[in-house]
């Protein structure tokens, strides 16, 4: 719900800043979004950490085979990939959305290839995840900041690239 409710205004402001040429406000409500959201993302995981074996056993029962810290790892999973929204959103707000094409796909080809490693099939569906969201997240992040950076807006005026007709 939190997704939903708070990421279409801070993409209509990324979209107006990135048309107004205003790249530093616009870097800067990118990071401080950022920390938000990685914040709340952290919070979850330690409050997951901790209070997960309690609601596991308590909802399924002793002896299910999941573990409290096992449902930590799902929701840290589940918070990248929802963190990987910030530069997708950065990224369709400066016009360039091959960026996150690029960005998803070198995330989709790890994710892959973590499950095709040798491991037990609960790590492959709690690890896929992670590893995906982290490379997409990251992978994303290096691509916007350098859409964002200095050099690259001074040379070209503006971040805002003309989008071709849908």
């Amino acid at each position: 719900m939190l997704i939903n409710n708070v990421t279409p205004p801070i993409n209509l402001r990324m979209v107006d800043l990135a048309a107004g040429g205003a790249v530093a406000e616009l870097r800067r409500l990118a990071v401080t979004t950022l920390a938000g959201f990685a914040s709340i993302v952290a919070l979850g995981f330690v409050a997951t950490w901790i209070l997960g074996p309690f609601f596991v056993r308590f909802l399924v029962g002793g002896g299910s085979g999941v573990e409290g810290s096992l449902v930590a790892f799902v929701l840290l999973g589940e918070g990248l990939i929802w963190l990987t929204v910030l530069p997708r959103i950065v990224c369709v707000a400066i016009g360039n959305r091959r960026a996150m094409v690029v960005a998803w796909a070198i995330g989709l080809v790890s994710f892959l290839t973590w499950l095709l490693l040798p491991i037990p099939d609960v790590w492959k569906v709690v690890g896929g995840p992670i590893v995906g969201g982290a490379v997409t997240l990251v992978v994303g992040l290096i691509l916007a900041a350098r859409l964002l950076s200095p050099s690259r807006v001074g040379k070209h005026g503006s971040v805002h690239e003309a989008m071709a007709p849908s």
